[in-house]
């Protein structure tokens, strides 16, 4: 593509600009800068694609009252921007004559409100508006009344009242900061407004960009997107690589060194702030407060020329070498990273704001100055929860007592919230620095922008996603594999592409009742073949006791002839499948068919059982710590198996079917598709896919969780509303096994007396025990008659959503099965403890209680057992209120549900999955 970069006239928007088309040349792509001639040297040393990237030196026209030989925000007082604004429009006719010229695919703009009308008119040129603020200031500052009267008539209640629909409560201005509202009606260039510059922009471009990425601002973005009724793109942060400079050349190393690790305050307010000198006083006051060792990097207060002349009366003199103040650039990074500094307290830019997420260890303070900066301080304080903003007073101005509270909230080792803060923000950086995280918003991004050059208004002309696709579903034979690949199949039919369902003649009456679009999904029955040793009739796996299963895969791959007939007669696009094995090898053989491996369980289990030695002798002649270490370069430290857990890695050498183990089984197929589909989403689990990519060297599409739409059926006609109707809002435990977990007698019996310890009422849903005919065979003696109304024990299938969603209910016991995984975290509110078995349910549940911090896993022994003093020590740490451990689950638990249940958040991964089936198809095999 050849793009434009045109920017405002301000190093704070050049230079995200230079860092976005580095990323856009990088693959390949054209582009011309445009910017002023003195500001081209400076970004020239950031230019690393000079082949690609061209600068387009601008002559900025002269203006009354505008310096002479001004060019950008850094050579005027900030009182004068609006004639350099001016200026900056007056630039018209020059940029009209370029672009008919050079007849550009795309012109990036931020400031310039009038480049959408010029390109319509010239034709054939798309335009993007490039926000480099947080999308929060967007939505709370645009999407409102652009009436000065009644603004200036507004109470400051009024003012900072977030527009209808904003989507947060906390990320918003607080009464006394409603006054810095006022610069949207600020004259900011000739005869228009700031407001009336940035809404026009945003209102008339064919989309909207953000430099930021959805985990963090997608609320936001998805509300900007429905108010301007256009599509919003993401770039990612996109953080330019930091330069490799010492701090020796800065004369910074020796000092750091003097201090203990962790123990400097490291401050920088950035080139443009200027603090009002009382308020620079307060802050170095505030540093000599807390006896901590600080470094300032700060302009010269307002009305001084240094800032040795602002110091307070005999401060040098107290501080001395324990306080070092600068006014001069210095290498930010790496000073950051220096195992000295401990903290950083920032102005908040969002540049600023990026790379203290992704790039530093840090704690943070929040002291932020202008609207924006506010809200970026309100998005890490309030939503994300990473740093303690300093406290200010109604005219908005901090104290150094304040300052001090805020550094030492974060410092104090024993501080509840320091600890928290730590947490949350180390999270955030593994998620921001995994490996493929920033490349693949970029890639998508110019995926995006190939879509959009085939929009015309507002319909996507792009032949590729015009095309419907054919795709035959054929999974393993257990309901936990047919139905996610039947809740796939209603998810691509509802996009109108056809599906077929290979599936035996009586799990389709089951599955029937799941198809939602029956005239694009059809079932093809298949006759399972029978094999000695098999009960006549069985056709999936809820039909035969664990131990016949390898019979089963047996049947299962002789239908290897009917399977062949059937694809050569269809001929689909994709076949989907997870455990046939011989699928790729046979679409080879037959030609213009896409194989699709769709894993329904944690990538997790795949990276840890696939990736590693094959032989079995190996295998056995290893200890349980040889066997648990996971293979070289595993993503995670914490999702891995505990060493008496060894034992259930035997599995991957049974044998699964005739003459093959299920090692062979799943790794074949891995290795032979086109492409592995993951039932995930990059936010959760992206490290996980990202490693398997690399391992089996093919692409790892993402569907996104793939969540039924709940039956919303109602708990009368079970029995249950009356039961729970009985008991305290979030006082009812409720824990469910699923239809194919069976517990040994004694297991079952510790799990039904750690119900009783905890003293709650609970509802248990479980499969009668090993051994026995039911549950109630199996109560400990005198149970029934201790618990009576408090304790419910069932078998039979419940709704298990409408009890989740139930007010009684505060705490769900889970055998961390992916689906009910992916149901705990994105549909109810419920406080998770984890008792997984199987070793897919135990990666997931390490990934639930180590990685994402949502839940406490059951403690077991040495054999893998748990006891019923375990349990309850699980259940009561998340459900006492005065627990540290239960407040941070619940915090996180609710952060993640928030953004699963965002709007359009699974809806957009299943589009740009189709948008890569769509590419994979017209890829040469």
């Amino acid at each position: 593509m050849e793009i434009v970069m045109f920017p405002w006239l301000a190093f704070g928007h050049l230079i995200p600009f230079m860092n976005l088309s580095n990323e856009l040349a990088k693959r390949g792509h054209k582009i011309t800068f445009l910017l002023p001639k003195n500001a081209e040297i400076k970004l020239q040393k950031l230019n690393l694609y000079p082949n690609l990237i061209k600068f387009h030196k601008l002559t900025i026209p002269h203006v009354d009252g505008l310096p002479y030989a001004a060019e950008t925000t850094a050579d005027v007082h900030r009182s004068l921007e609006s004639l350099l604004a001016t200026a900056f429009d007056e630039l018209y006719d020059e940029i009209k004559y370029f672009l008919q010229n050079l007849k550009p695919h795309f012109v990036f703009f931020d400031f310039a409100y009038w480049i959408p009308d010029l390109a319509l008119e010239i034709g054939g040129i798309k335009t993007l508006f490039y926000r480099v603020v947080c999308p929060a200031v967007s939505s709370a500052t645009l999407i409102r009344s652009p009436d000065k009267a009644i603004f200036m008539a507004s109470t400051a209640a009024e003012l900072v009242k977030p527009p209808p629909g904003y989507p947060s409560t906390t990320v918003v201005l607080r009464e006394c900061e409603a006054k810095l509202l006022s610069f949207i009606f600020h004259e900011y260039g000739k005869g228009v407004t700031f407001y009336e510059q940035v809404k026009k922009g945003m209102t008339r471009c064919d989309a909207i960009a953000m430099k930021t990425c959805r985990e963090i601002e997608g609320n936001f973005c998805d509300y900007i997107s429905t108010q301007f009724e256009k599509p919003v793109l993401y770039t990612g942060p996109v953080i330019s690589e930091p330069k490799k400079e010492t701090l020796e050349e800065h004369g910074l190393s020796n000092w750091l060194e003097k201090f203990k690790p962790g123990s400097v305050v490291f401050c920088a307010f950035g080139s443009q702030l200027i603090l009002e000198k009382k308020q620079f006083q307060e802050l170095v006051l505030g540093f000599e407060l807390t006896e901590l060792p600080f470094l300032l990097v700060v302009k010269p207060p307002e009305g001084t020329n240094s800032v040795e002349e602002a110091l307070p009366e005999g401060f040098k003199e107290r501080v001395q070498e324990k306080g070092l103040i600068l006014d001069c650039w210095v290498p930010q990074l790496e000073i950051l990273r220096h195992k000295s500094v401990g903290c950083f307290v920032t102005h908040c830019g969002y540049g600023s704001m990026w790379e203290s997420l992704a790039l530093c260890d840090c704690q943070l303070v929040l002291l932020p100055r202008p609207i924006d900066h506010i809200f970026n301080a309100r998005l890490m304080e309030k939503q994300l929860k990473v740093g303690v903003e300093v406290e200010k007073d109604e005219n908005d101005l901090f104290t150094k007592e304040n300052l001090f509270k805020a550094v030492k909230c974060v410092m104090d080792k024993d501080s509840q919230i320091g600890c928290l803060v730590k947490e949350n923000h180390m999270k955030w950086k593994e998620l921001l620095s995994s490996p493929g995280f920033m490349s693949n918003y970029i890639d998508n991004f110019i995926q995006d922008l190939h879509a959009l050059l085939h929009f015309v208004k507002g319909k996507r002309v792009r032949k590729m996603t015009e095309s419907k696709l054919e795709i035959v579903m054929f999974p393993w034979l257990a309901f936990g594999h047919l139905i996610p690949f039947m809740n796939l199949s209603n998810e691509l039919a509802k996009r109108g592409n056809n599906i077929t369902f290979l599936l035996p003649k009586n799990a389709e009456i089951r599955v029937q009742k799941l198809n939602l679009y029956p005239d694009l999904i059809k079932f093809h029955k298949l006759t399972i073949p029978h094999v000695d040793g098999l009960p006549y009739g069985a056709e999936t796996t809820a039909d035969i006791p664990t131990s016949l299963e390898s019979l089963l895969a047996t049947a299962f791959d002789e239908l290897y002839g009917e399977v062949k007939s059937f694809l050569q007669n269809l001929k689909p696009h994709f076949v989907f499948f997870d455990f046939a094995y011989w699928i790729p090898d046979l679409a080879l053989e037959i030609g213009g068919i896409k194989t699709l491996c769709y894993k329904v369980v944690c990538p997790a289990v795949t990276s840890i059982a696939l990736i590693r030695s094959p032989v079995k002798t190996t295998f056995m002649a290893s200890t349980a710590a040889e066997l648990v270490k996971p293979p070289p370069d595993y993503p995670s430290t914490t999702v891995v198996l505990r060493e008496s857990e060894a034992k259930l890695l035997s599995f991957l050498f049974h044998e699964y079917g005739k003459g093959v183990t299920f090692y062979e089984r799943s790794k074949k197929g891995m290795t032979g598709c086109d492409a592995i589909g993951m039932k995930t989403c990059r936010e959760i689990e992206g490290t996980f896919c990202d490693y398997i990519a690399t391992q089996f060297e093919k692409p790892v599409l993402y569907t996104g969780p793939v969540l039924a739409e709940p039956t919303n059926g109602p708990l009368e006609e079970h029995g249950l509303s009356d039961w729970l109707e009985k008991f305290e809002a979030g006082s009812v435990v409720f824990c469910a096994f699923g239809s194919q977990m069976i517990l040994e007698k004694k297991q079952f019996q510790q799990l039904v007396l750690g119900f009783e310890l905890t003293e709650l009422p609970f509802i248990l849903v479980a499969k009668p025990p090993q051994g026995t005919n039911s549950v109630e065979e199996a109560f400990p003696e005198g149970f029934k008659e201790r618990v009576q109304e408090k304790g419910l024990i069932l078998d039979c299938w419940v709704p298990q959503l409408e009890i989740l969603s139930h007010k009684s209910v505060g705490c769900f016991v889970t055998h961390c099965g992916y689906g009910s995984m992916w149901e705990s975290l994105a549909l109810c509110d419920c406080q998770l403890v984890l008792l997984p078995r199987p070793i897919d349910h135990i990666l997931n549940s390490r990934l639930m209680e180590q990685q994402l911090k949502v839940g406490v896993e059951v403690e077991k022994d040495e054999n893998d057992l748990f006891t019923k003093e375990n349990l309850c020590k699980a259940v009561k740490c998340v459900m006492d209120k005065d627990s540290q451990i239960g407040r941070l689950v619940k915090e996180n638990h609710k952060k993640w549900k928030e953004l699963l249940s965002s709007p359009g958040f699974m809806s957009n991964y299943i589009d740009n999955f189709i948008q890569d089936l769509h590419e994979l198809q017209v890829e040469k095999t």
